[in-house]
């Protein structure tokens, strides 16, 4: 009878239990780090033990927050706070009563249409007796009546432009000095652009951003210290 070799065991052999375990832990962050970047601009949290997600996400300037409670765990009503300095916050919300069950796990949602415009808002949650969540936030970005908006502006190290771009189409940013002469040049499909600051010698810059399919043009001004 033919005998088929057994490979799992071989493999055992080879690589003894512990660099198994190690292995598959590297794997795990990896696909975590893959989980983050798939969520882009959204800010998560969860190391409360009762707390299975913490979600925040904005869309024209309304953020909404979603957490999970774990099945089988309870707390005593919910609050939601906000800050925008991440040191001072204000409560903006209450679930009251017993949060969660006993059976199975319990979604929650709460919008904030009252978030701080071009500014970073800080959230956490207070679960009853269990404590704090972790801090999450977002930045609301509201894009004036020029069409964009810089930040930070002076640039010094690193700033965005944002621009409407709704539907992520491919758009190009130049920029010239106050010669006229063209001194840098990016393609993008997000709403913003990247400006390293280092790249520039101090001084007042005119850019322009084409996005493709619209006919007018966003142009400004940005200075760089």
């Amino acid at each position: 009878m033919l005998q088929v070799p057994n490979y799992f065991a071989y493999i055992w052999q080879l690589f003894p239990y512990q660099i198994i375990v190690e292995t598959l832990k590297s794997i795990r962050i990896i696909l975590f780090s893959i989980l983050i970047s798939v969520i882009g601009s959204k800010a998560f949290g969860q190391t409360n033990p009762i707390l299975g997600h913490f979600f925040a996400s904005e869309k024209e300037g309304e953020v909404i927050l979603s957490w999970e409670i774990v099945a089988g765990s309870t707390c005593n009503g919910i609050q939601i706070y906000r800050s925008t300095d991440a040191l001072s916050y204000n409560q903006i919300g209450d679930i009251p009563g017993i949060c969660g069950n006993i059976s199975f796990a319990q979604d929650y949602i709460f919008s904030d249409v009252n978030g701080v415009k071009n500014k970073t808002n800080y959230y956490k949650l207070r679960l009853g007796s269990s404590g704090y969540s972790p801090v999450i936030s977002v930045e609301i970005i509201d894009i004036n009546l020029n069409g964009y908006l810089i930040r930070p502006n002076p640039i010094t190290e690193s700033s965005r432009i944002y621009f409407n771009n709704e539907t992520n189409s491919e758009s190009l940013i130049n920029i010239y000095d106050f010669k006229g002469i063209e001194v840098y040049s990016s393609k993008s499909q997000n709403d913003y652009f990247t400006i390293d600051g280092i790249r520039f010698n101090s001084g007042i810059y005119i850019f322009s951003i084409s996005v493709y399919g619209k006919l007018t043009k966003i142009k400004g001004k940005l200075v760089v210290q």
